[in-house]
Parts: structure tokens; C-alpha cells; sequence
């Protein structure tokens, strides 16, 4: 386990393995999602992070979306409950992911931009990218390329695979 801010991260390490549970929120603007891109790697992800102990996702997210956003966020809906493998920096991970679509419950100026600065870490950078152009950019999980495109109606269950275990 790994220590948070709170009781701790659910985040277990196990024969080359990392289980990892974790929360991300779509934002819409228009025609653009918010993602949080990597500086180091470019490669980018829904806005979220790690659920403590005796957290439900829901309020791991708002949690999360206020460190990274400093705003409050209101959850729309479950999108996708995601059962993702993985590999990344030669560690096989098992991450159980929730996408719920989120909104601001009013106009804020981080809509105007197109980045701004991620308040919970320096690593990253939270950055508007078109809808129709995510093809091209290097967001993962894979299926969220094309699934961000048209969100299904109800909430979906799925396992996903994005390289060969």
C-alpha cells in the first residue's frame, strides 16, 4: 500500500504486478475534453487519480478533480467501469478504472485556455485537445481515442487490453 493524504492509496505491488483503483472524470468543453498530459512523455489521461481506503469513487474523484483543477466539479454520471491492463516502464499493471462524466457547476476561466498548470503535481499539465483530432494524440487507455467521440447512454462494464501481457 501507498500512503496518500488520507488512510491510503488502494495500491498493491505482487509478483511483477501492480493493482492500482483508480477514478477519472470526463470534462467537455464544446467540442474539447480535458486531459492530463505528461511533460516528460507526452503521453496523456483523464484528469483523476487514486482511491483511499473507505472512499467511494464518486467522492475520490471530486476530491481529485479539486486537487488538480482547484474548482468543484459536479458528477454527471458513471461512463465506463474499466478492468485496463497494461504495461508501463516494464511493470505489468491490473488498474480498475471509473470514468464518470463530470461537469463545472459554473463557468470557470479554465475553459478559456488551452493548458494550464496541474495544481497536484508538476509532473503533468492539464491541457484541451479536440475531440476530432485524438487519433493523434498519445491518450490512454487506447479505447478512450475513439470512445470519447460518442459516450455511450448507459454505463458500460469492460475489460481492456492496451499491449500484450
Amino acid at each position: 500500500m501507498q500512503e496518500g493524504k488520507g488512510v491510503g492509496v488502494i495500491v498493491f505491488d505482487k509478483d511483477g504486478w501492480r493493482f492500482n483503483y483508480r477514478v477519472a472524470g470526463i470534462l467537455f468543453d464544446s467540442r474539447r475534453v480535458l486531459l492530463e498530459r505528461e511533460i516528460k512523455s507526452g503521453d496523456c489521461c483523464l484528469p483523476g487519480g487514486r482511491v483511499e481506503f473507505g472512499e467511494p469513487a464518486s467522492e475520490a474523484l471530486v476530491r481529485e478533480m479539486h486537487e488538480e483543477l482547484g474548482v468543484e466539479v459536479k458528477i454527471a454520471r458513471l461512463v465506463w467501469a474499466v478492468d485496463n491492463f497494461f504495461q508501463m516502464d516494464g511493470r505489468r499493471y491490473h488498474e480498475l478504472s471509473f470514468y464518470f462524466l463530470v461537469s463545472l457547476p459554473e463557468a470557470r476561466a479554465l475553459t478559456q485556455g488551452e493548458s494550464f498548470a496541474n495544481q497536484g503535481t508538476t509532473r503533468t499539465v492539464l491541457q484541451w485537445y479536440a475531440l476530432g483530432g485524438l487519433d493523434e494524440v498519445p491518450l490512454y487507455p487506447i479505447f478512450l481515442r475513439s470512445g470519447l467521440q460518442t459516450l455511450p447512454s448507459d454505463a458500460v462494464y469492460m475489460v481492456h487490453r492496451d499491449t500484450p501481457l
